[in-house]
């Protein structure tokens, strides 16, 4: 009846089970039900009672974790898959499940100990390849990170996240042609479409690579593209002009230094970076367009 989503008569078969035998695994398989039916709270009320017949029953402690991460009970979803984990340290579900709830409080490291663990267990799994990608992001391992992006793009050769990703996780490690390659590649197949964002979004981070690489003709093409596609993105308007300042085009560099301030620049993320590395830099760059 479960597997069929006949979910009220599989809860009444349960009880009459239950009636005849108070066992963990009907508790359990009713606590399975209730979570199908998204009733967290009653599933929860049937898994401590399987626990109570059963103390090693992993399964329950697996899918408590899994109820009270439904109810965004983070750390009670952590202490019961840790119980599981402690009975089997190679539970596969349980592994997971603690992973992904590491990873949504941002615990990057702790998660991929686990997606390691996993990994191990099962090598090809893709999934956990993609979660563990973004974990080495997210801590800055960027070589890791572009070698799960490129397992993952084996499959899925045009998925447009991981192009991305990867291409970022290259220009962190300074590969800036190779990401080059991979912002042109995502140009080739959205450009046709109607995602302005993502298109001015790549033609940024490409210009920026161009930039990086002293090829400021190509950056300021690429950021002349973005700011089409989005006119109002005043750090594209920064960056076209320090690299028209670098062409030795002085008037189009204050233009586009003043658009950028009007558009309010100086309460970007980028603005405040540069301010606090070096107070002097943006007043002695621009010192000509005062």
């Amino acid at each position: 009846y479960d597997a069929l989503e006949n979910y009220q008569s599989a809860i009444t078969d349960f009880n009459k089970a239950l009636s005849i035998e108070k066992t963990a695994d009907s508790y359990n398989g009713i606590g399975i039900t209730y979570t199908n039916l998204n009733n967290f709270n009653e599933a929860i009320k049937n898994f401590n009672l399987a626990l109570t017949l059963d103390k090693n029953n992993i399964e329950s402690y697996f899918n408590l974790g899994y109820a009270y991460g439904n109810l965004k009970k983070y750390q009670e979803a952590l202490s019961n898959f840790n119980s599981a984990i402690k009975i089997n340290s190679n539970h596969f579900n349980s592994l997971h499940g603690r992973a992904i709830t590491l990873i949504t409080l941002s615990r990057f490291n702790e998660a991929l100990t686990d997606l390691n663990s996993l990994a191990k267990i099962k090598p090809e799994d893709l999934e956990i390849i993609g979660y563990r990608a973004m974990c080495y992001y997210e801590t800055a391992d960027y070589n890791n990170a572009i070698q799960d992006y490129s397992t993952l793009l084996i499959s899925d050769p045009n998925n447009v996240s991981l192009l991305s990703n990867r291409a970022a996780s290259y220009s962190f490690t300074n590969s800036y042609d190779k990401a080059i390659v991979d912002y042109t590649k995502i140009l080739s197949i959205v450009k046709t479409g109607n995602s302005k964002y993502i298109i001015a979004t790549t033609y940024y981070f490409r210009g920026k690579a161009y930039a990086s690489k002293e090829d400021y003709k190509s950056s300021v093409n690429d950021f002349t593209e973005c700011i089409k596609n989005k006119p109002d993105d005043n750090t594209a308007y920064f960056y076209r002009a320090t690299s028209r300042m670098q062409l030795g085009d002085k008037t189009g560099a204050c233009a586009d230094y003043k658009d950028a301030i009007k558009l309010g620049f100086k309460s970007s993320f980028d603005y405040k970076q540069i301010v606090q590395s070096d107070p002097k830099y943006l007043d002695e760059y621009f010192e000509e367009c005062k």
